[in-house]
């Protein structure tokens, strides 16, 4: 089995377990069955969906200041009293950073599957009540 297809399997599994999740905690509410099994599905697409969003972020480099920042912050407690300047320059960073990326489509097909089975309750839902 390729990568990419364990990543996108391991997000179908997270995102089953945050439906399940949702759904047990929404059982003593007092709602329709529908609209607990779209309020689980919903929370997991909200989970997948914004993970993989901030990895779409993190790929395109957007958050390569901040890491090279807490870097420079770490190094500059950890070299306490060494006059020496940084072990890499921010270009070296983002360069080495740019060959490390990893991909994140995987989190936004099952994110965008679990929007559409919340959609598909909660039209079922409307209907039933």
């Amino acid at each position: 089995m390729s990568e990419n297809r364990k990543s996108f399997l391991a997000d179908l599994i997270l995102g089953a377990l945050i439906f399940l999740g949702v759904f047990l905690l929404n059982r003593g509410q007092g709602f329709t069955l529908t609209r607990q099994l779209c309020d689980g599905a919903f929370v997991a697409a909200v989970i997948l969906l914004g993970s993989g969003g901030i990895r779409f972020c993190s790929a395109r480099g957007g958050l390569d200041m901040l890491g090279y920042g807490f870097k420079s912050v770490v190094e500059m407690f950890t070299k306490a009293g060494r006059m020496d300047g940084p072990d890499e320059d921010y270009f070296d960073y983002v360069q080495r950073k740019s060959e490390e990326r990893k991909p994140f489509g995987h989190y936004l097909i099952a994110g965008s599957i679990f929007l559409a089975l919340s959609l598909v309750f909660l039209v079922l839902d409307l209907m039933l009540a």
